[in-house]
């Protein structure tokens, strides 16, 4: 009783028990992966200043910082600016002459690319880590 009214709980049971919920095969285990720090300002940066996959793609791929493109989206106030994705289409242009980047992969499409690699780089050296020498 006293457990109760103090709040506390018995500790959950850990993954690959078999309690039943969170076994092999549940759908607890399908977490989505975890966006970094660097790729969720890209994220915010989509979505504050209203751009395209292919807009954020084209600015990565140019160095820009995303937590500078409020200076460079500022068209309203400064009107020989250009608006950032029409600015941004600019500058892929004079750098590897093309509209577009061939393939367009979102933020998180990439997020989930990474995570899929650094599981398999933990794997193999799971593996080459078991085998004797």
């Amino acid at each position: 009783m006293r457990a109760i009214l103090l709040g506390w709980r018995s500790p959950s049971p850990k993954p690959g028990s078999d309690s039943g919920a969170g076994g092999p095969g549940s759908r607890m285990n399908s977490t989505p992966p975890r966006i970094g720090d660097r790729l969720q300002e890209w994220i915010a940066a989509r979505k504050r200043h209203h751009l395209s996959h292919a807009h954020v793609q084209m600015a990565r791929e140019l160095g820009m910082n995303p937590r500078k493109l409020g200076k460079l989206d500022n068209a309203d106030q400064e009107p020989w600016k250009l608006p950032l994705p029409a600015f941004i289409e600019s500058l892929y242009w004079k750098r590897f002459g093309k509209d577009r980047p061939d393939e367009v992969h979102s933020i998180e499409e990439r997020a989930r690319h990474l995570e899929q690699k650094k599981s398999a780089r933990r794997e193999a050296r799971r593996l080459r880590r078991e085998e004797p020498p």
